[in-house]
């Protein structure tokens, strides 16, 4: 109950921010005696009154939660860890539900259905202990594939063989090790944290060389490593550093760190400050794929590819391929995804897309550029 206070509150932060201060000044224009002040104080009072208002319609106008909004560090405190054991599984149930407009997810498989629930998804996952998602493959002796991304290549909503790290463990027959560390509402940041963190070690093998990693990116990569992890949506702000996770820093960042919970800050300032932003944030988001392929062949000795995901919605920039070619990487240039390549009313890429991106990146490990 206390944590769901709590939630509450900074949910609705700057709404009882501004409430306070409302009382606040109407209480001292009331008591103060000097005309001349009473007037100032009722002028500040009229100013958070307004500022209240518009809180409250603004945050009851954000009423849908992206399904991917999950804690930073809970989840990186459970993937990033090196203690597990990679030949034990947890089965968990991922479901997907709405009450009225408003979408929920739960990770949970004991989770019991409610009568106001209309329920989207219910997909059991495989995964190992620190979350990774299990691919059958021959991993026991190591990893020779290992895939990097975010909930489109951990293969949120399908089951496991619908997930493209799987559909392309099968079409190579299921004999080389394919390890899918996609974490789900993550990017670029959390791909080169898998690479600096040690967590590989419980899927390598000393003795054998890792043949390639892949890297499936999509364009909100780029804003994740930015976005403050109070937001609604998916966010990457954390980098592995000296055994330690930082946050990223960005311009704003003060403006950011104290206002975000304000959805006035976020509907009236964030869009101009992230459009002003714009070619920084893109050059960060290139620089963290030069690093990745520079651990990838100095670390491990091994190839890179990167795959660029776009669709109707998510787009990259036109010179975002050119630039990583220009840098020395191995890259797939996606077309232009349909709705028919993506989950209804989710999203995320289904089954029809994963076997289309498999064929192709079979085809190009094998004919090259």
């Amino acid at each position: 109950m206390t944590a769901g206070i709590i939630n509450h509150f900074f949910r609705y932060e700057f709404v009882y921010i501004f409430i306070f201060l409302t009382i606040s000044f109407i209480i001292v224009a009331a008591v103060i005696k000097n005309y001349s002040y009473k007037k100032i104080f009722l002028l500040i009072f009229s100013l958070f009154l307004f500022l209240a208002v518009l809180e409250t319609v603004l945050c009851f106008q954000n009423k849908t939660d992206n399904i991917e909004s999950i804690s930073l560090k809970s989840v990186n405190n459970v993937i990033f860890r090196n203690e597990f054991d990679v030949s034990k599984f947890d089965k968990i149930r991922y479901i997907r539900y709405k009450i009225g407009k408003q979408a929920y997810n739960v990770w949970d498989k004991n989770y019991v259905y409610k009568s106001n629930e209309s329920v989207d998804f219910d997909v059991t996952e495989t995964v190992y202990k620190n979350r990774f998602r299990y691919t059958k493959s021959d991993i026991e002796n190591g990893a020779d594939y290992i895939f990097l991304g975010c909930s489109f290549m951990y293969g949120l909503s399908l089951p496991d063989n619908e997930t493209l790290a799987y559909v392309f463990s099968g079409k190579l027959k299921y004999k080389y090790g394919v390890l899918n560390c996609g974490i789900p509402a993550r990017g670029s940041n959390s791909a080169l944290n898998v690479l600096n963190s040690g967590v590989l070690d419980n899927f390598t093998r000393s003795n054998k060389k890792i043949k390639r990693f892949i890297y499936l990116a999509m364009s909100d990569h780029i804003k994740r490593n930015f976005r403050n992890e109070s937001s609604s949506e998916p966010s990457d702000k954390y980098i592995f550093l000296n055994n330690q996770f930082v946050k990223t820093e960005q311009p704003f960042d003060f403006f950011n760190d104290i206002f975000f919970n304000s959805y006035i800050y976020k509907k009236l300032f964030l869009d101009l400050i992230e459009n002003k932003n714009k070619e920084f944030y893109k050059r960060y988001f290139l620089k963290s794929v030069e690093n990745m392929n520079k651990i990838i062949k100095e670390k491990y000795n091994s190839e890179f590819t990167v795959i660029l995901w776009n669709d109707f919605r998510y787009k990259f920039d036109k010179d975002v391929a050119q630039l990583l070619k220009k840098a020395n990487i191995d890259v797939i240039e996606l077309e232009e995804f349909g709705k028919e390549y993506v989950i209804s009313d989710d999203g995320h890429p289904n089954y029809a897309a994963n076997k289309k991106i498999a064929d192709i990146l079979i085809r190009h490990l094998k004919y090259g550029n």
